[in-house]
């Protein structure tokens, strides 16, 4: 079941949701993660005695990091057009 505000909206995104919604791809979330910095996330366990997990990101959170980037959003870059920074800070 997915957590829900009362207005419906969902609390926390999968990194796929994420990519199709705001625009930031699924690589780069990866690689930012690595690296420690970029939106703040949180990692759901697996099933009992499986490896793994999920990655969520809390939207409010993803919302905040966004809207504090140069230019008020959009990260291009996978790792090798300008590492992983804002396009508007290149």
């Amino acid at each position: 079941m997915e957590a829900r505000d009362a207005k419906g909206t969902k609390l926390n995104l999968t990194v796929r949701e994420v990519e199709e919604t705001r625009g930031v791809r699924a690589r780069q979330l990866a690689l930012m993660r690595m690296r420690g910095d970029g939106p703040r996330w949180i990692k759901v366990a697996g099933k009992l005695g499986c490896r793994g997990g999920r990655v969520l990101y809390p939207a409010a959170a993803l919302d905040a990091w966004l809207a504090q980037l140069p230019g008020g959003g959009g990260v291009s870059g996978d790792g090798g057009d300008g590492g992983g920074m804002p396009a508007s800070a290149r």
